[in-house]
């Protein structure tokens, strides 16, 4: 004679339940639920102890079970003759909460897209990475210079590349120099000694207090480019390209500051000194 529990897992896995139980449980139910909804199918309504049985699940987790299941919807409460019975929802009610759990998903999805950049700023390893900022054009060159006049720890050290920068902009430069006048920022600067920006820098208010410059021998160091270090930024203008570029970042910004300061010790043996 085969026991009743023998016979009771047989006939689940002949009629094919284990493999909806699989399924289900691969959707998202957990098993026990699986089996109890799939037990309570068989069924137009059932007690615990008929649920119980059919699921070989014992009684007091069935209980939990339910309850489980009553809470998603799954399953209900209905009474005869005073007696409790429960009522399995139609399998369509699984699909409509599987797409509430997919829309809940994709909700999910779409408010952290929106929050990726300000949790990623917020992030401990974001405050050592680089930030770089490309402005292109005659006016991201202006834009470069109008942010250097928000300089906080002097002073500014440049590199210039010469007359290019009069090309580019030279009905700006005299405005430029009167604004960090009026804010007194400070510079340390090394220039190429050609006519043009010797010239142009004597022709421009200087403040002996607030500046220093130095022209080395143009035929020696040419510069490609201009170099502005300041704060935690180290800025590159290109007037051949047209663009400027922020480097934002402290370690950068104090190498660099670093390297100039050397290069400063040179420029004062190779070259001319203004004002």
């Amino acid at each position: 004679m085969y026991d009743n529990k023998w016979m009771n897992q047989f006939s689940i896995c002949w009629n094919g339940m284990t493999p909806l139980v699989k399924r289900l449980s691969a959707l998202g139910l957990p098993e026990k639920d699986a089996r109890v909804y799939l037990a309570l199918l068989s069924f137009s309504e059932a007690t615990v102890q008929t649920i119980s049985k059919e699921a070989d699940i014992n009684r007091s987790s069935t209980y939990v079970v339910l309850e489980r299941l009553i809470k998603r919807g799954i399953v209900s409460i209905g009474a005869t003759h005073g007696i409790r019975k429960y009522v399995a929802a139609p399998p369509e009610r699984l699909l409509q909460l599987a797409k509430e759990q997919t829309e809940r998903h994709e909700m999910l999805s779409k408010n952290l897209r929106n929050m990726l950049p300000t949790l990623s700023s917020k992030h401990r390893g974001a405050y050592y990475r680089p930030k770089v900022t490309v402005l292109e054009g005659r006016q991201g060159l202006i834009e470069g210079f109008e942010d250097s006049l928000s300089l906080k720890e002097g002073p500014m050290r440049v590199i210039s590349s010469g007359p290019d920068i009069f090309r580019t902009i030279p009905e700006y430069l005299s405005t430029y120099v009167q604004k960090r006048m009026e804010k007194s920022v400070s510079m340390v600067g090394i220039h190429p000694a050609e006519p043009h920006s010797m010239n142009a820098f004597k022709s421009m208010p200087v403040s002996k207090s607030l500046d220093k410059h130095y022209f080395i021998p143009e035929d020696k160091y040419q510069f490609p480019a201009d170099l502005g270090i300041y704060d935690d930024k180290t800025v590159f203008m290109s007037h051949t390209f047209l663009f400027t570029a922020f480097v934002k970042s402290r370690q950068i910004a104090e190498l660099m500051k670093v390297i100039f300061d050397l290069a400063i010790k040179e420029a004062q043996g190779l070259g001319e000194k203004f004002p």
